[in-house]
């Protein structure tokens, strides 16, 4: 469990909560590129989507997210004052840009 200090968040705390919601959008954003549908998801199908565009959207916001966050866990670490502030707003960014950017791969193709 994460230890908060009277001035707000810990160095440890807030990279590891950076850290975590950056791997996991990164994660779903790789499962997102490496979609293929067998099986039309609709009757009747739909013209075949591109795969390649769809992964290079996914590996876009991947990338994205992880520059995001990698921007926030420095600026976390640097300014203890408002360290929760950053660690909030970061992980909200990454978080949106992740679930934007799976929306896009899914629906732009």
């Amino acid at each position: 469990m994460a230890v908060v200090r009277e001035g707000g968040m810990s160095r440890s705390a807030s990279w590891i909560c950076l850290v975590t919601i950056t791997f996991v959008v990164v994660a779903g954003l790789c499962v997102v590129a490496s979609m293929r549908f067998a099986v039309p998801p609709v009757y009747p199908p739909l013209p075949t989507p591109d795969y390649r565009l769809q992964a290079g959207i996914a590996l876009t916001g991947a990338a994205l997210a992880v520059v995001i966050g990698a921007v926030a866990v420095v600026a976390a670490v640097r300014a203890a004052a408002r360290r929760a502030r950053i660690v909030v707003t970061s992980a909200a960014s990454v978080f949106v840009v992740g679930v934007a950017a799976a929306i896009a791969a899914l629906t732009i193709p």
